[in-house]
């Protein structure tokens, strides 16, 4: 109860102006794609749970508003939206980390009920108590490099599959692959295309393999 008459001191000065310069306020963010859950904290009050448009500009608005003046910090745990979310808060002047979310104190009863008002409390307090360590952020240019080449893995084992369908829907209507387009091959596309040509009279295996179908297309232009 008396923090929470202390922090409506806070909010409340001479002439209606609010000002919390050089007060600390935290922050956790639980990302969502299109909504993000934020609790703020003023010292060892969760002053508020609110839903917001997944914006960081929207959340320093708001900040700038309720608590002119103040220190944000705030954290978020990695996860699909990677860095990006990471860059835009800290444009906005919101002194962020991102957290691995096995780094998070929580207890049995949190794991068990886990709802978003509940994360995004948990990482409020655990950043305002000093218990998280932010992961390392790459910059840009690296992040870039990095998902283009997981695309490329991810590209190289779609291709594959392709590859051992085809060979397997070849095997299933009497067509053996020669032994040396058995195994993988840079240009084993290329070298297994004629021996399906060669054996059209199937009429469904041909449609599979003719140039501007859909399943010819992913295999043997990839």
């Amino acid at each position: 109860m008396k923090e929470k008459l202390k922090t409506r001191k806070l909010m409340q000065t001479k002439g209606k102006t609010i000002n919390f310069q050089g007060q600390n306020i935290y922050m956790g963010i639980d990302v969502h794609l299109k909504n993000w859950k934020v609790t703020v904290m003023i010292e060892n009050v969760v002053h508020k749970t609110f839903s917001q448009d997944p914006q960081a500009g929207v959340l320093a608005n708001y900040l700038r508003k309720n608590f002119p003046g103040g220190n944000y910090y705030s954290a978020y745990e990695a996860g699909f939206c990677g860095f990006s979310v990471h860059r835009e808060l800290e444009k906005h002047g919101i002194r962020n980390i991102v957290v691995n979310p096995a780094d998070i104190p929580t207890t049995d009863k949190e794991k068990k009920q886990k709802e978003d008002k509940r994360d995004s409390h948990k990482i409020a307090k655990s950043l305002k108590n000093g218990e998280l360590e932010g992961i390392y952020v790459p910059s840009r240019g690296i992040e870039e490099l990095r998902g283009l080449v997981r695309y490329r893995k991810t590209l190289v084992k779609e291709i594959g599959r392709h590859k051992t369908r085809l060979k397997s829907y070849l095997h299933c209507n009497g067509i053996m692959i020669p032994p040396e387009l058995d195994s993988a091959s840079r240009y084993w596309s290329g070298r297994v295309y004629p021996v399906a040509k060669n054996n059209k009279n199937d009429y469904s295996l041909w449609g599979y393999c003719t140039p501007g179908n859909t399943r010819y297309d992913r295999i043997f232009t990839g």
